[in-house]
């Protein structure tokens, strides 16, 4: 390019490292706003030929900054070591790589790391390094960078209480949901967080337009900042009056959640063992991380307790309120099911019912 002084300023330099891939040298991108990390086709076929291109069958379509989908061919996995990190972490296994054509940029820097990497290599030097790594660690400048540009979008996630997008409804219409019924919508992201990509879960939000008496199934949502996706909610209407939800209207919130393996419990095991089991969960969290942890536990329950609606036909107990004596270990509750017959006022939680004794009736005020 040539030099102008009208642009003094106008280009910096880009976030690049050497990287060793299978023990060859070269150079690569570091690219926090890519979910992706790709290989130029060139370099691919000087290097990697003997390697399968394993097809992904069109299932992933990948937008650029220009908003043009990115054509690729497969991946390939790859062993990475990268420059810049400390010895004790600078190295990943079987890291996948895009196969993309070939441009003027990746003609002379054909890797680009994105966050599928960037996100383990800076987990792998957290633990190495402990939770001060970004001082403690010796980074080279452009991984710096990297994973505190990383660090602050989990700072601002963590500042909105793990809500990384809200969902409103995508419907053209009003949809209406009757009584006891329920209904599946389609729902857009809004307010997102630019974050790497995750396993979400759908959840209540505060503020949303739907009545408390309206449950929203957890699904399992994939999450790709930016991506325009729709997800789908599923509604259901618990109680006795019709609801209608208006375009977009705030539903629900999608939160990240970790997947890890589940180890099955031996059930034949002594209680002692079982109890050494379960508490492995615990015992790596500090007090800060577990008490976090029932907080946000005790919020997403919160959210769903509410009371039962009970109906004119529906069969209930009634609670013994008073008793003669001991009564320690005595039921609780009376032993003949009575049945609701009426509410005298629909904005008190107070019943009507009646006992059936064969074909008599006994009714209780």
């Amino acid at each position: 390019m040539n030099n102008h002084s009208g642009l003094t300023g106008l280009i910096g330099s880009a976030n690049e490292v050497s990287v060793w891939v299978e023990g060859i040298e070269t150079k690569s991108l570091i690219d926090t706003g890519s979910t992706i990390s790709t290989i130029s086709q060139s370099f691919y076929k000087k290097y990697f030929d003997f390697l399968d291109i394993k097809p992904l069958l069109s299932l992933l379509n990948i937008e650029c900054a220009d908003g043009q989908l990115l054509p690729y061919e497969g991946y390939i996995e790859l062993n990475l070591e990268v420059d810049g990190l400390p010895k004790s972490g600078n190295r990943m296994s079987d890291c996948i790589f895009l196969v993309v054509p070939d441009s003027n940029y990746n003609s002379t820097v054909p890797l680009l790391i994105g966050t599928n990497i960037l996100v383990p290599l800076m987990e792998i030097t957290r633990e190495n390094s402990g939770e001060h790594f970004l001082q403690s660690a010796d980074l080279h400048t452009p991984l710096y960078l990297a994973f505190r540009c990383l660090l602050l979008r989990d700072k601002e996630l963590e500042r909105r209480k793990d809500r990384i997008a809200v969902i409103k409804s995508a419907e053209s219409g009003p949809v209406t949901i009757k009584p006891n019924s329920d209904i599946t919508i389609q729902g857009y992201l809004d307010k997102e967080v630019p974050y790497h990509p995750v396993c979400c879960m759908i959840h209540p939000t505060k503020g949303a337009a739907i009545p408390d008496d309206v449950d929203i199934t957890p699904t399992l949502v994939p999450y790709n900042h930016g991506g325009g996706q729709k997800v789908c909610i599923q509604l259901t209407n618990i109680s006795t009056r019709t609801v209608t939800v208006q375009p977009k209207a705030l539903i629900c919130e999608l939160q990240p959640i970790d997947i890890e393996d589940i180890h099955q419990v031996d059930t034949e095991s002594s209680s002692d063992d079982m109890s050494d089991q379960v508490n492995i969960c615990t015992e790596s969290l500090t007090p800060h991380e577990l008490d976090k942890a029932q907080k946000k536990q005790k919020r997403h329950y919160d959210l769903k307790v509410r009371g039962a609606f009970l109906r004119q036909g529906d069969r209930v107990l009634v609670k013994i309120l008073a008793f003669d004596g001991k009564h320690k270990l005595s039921d609780k509750w009376e032993e003949e099911a009575y049945v609701v017959l009426s509410q005298p006022n629909s904005g008190i939680p107070v019943y009507k019912p009646c006992v059936t004794h064969g074909s008599d009736s006994e009714a209780r005020e």
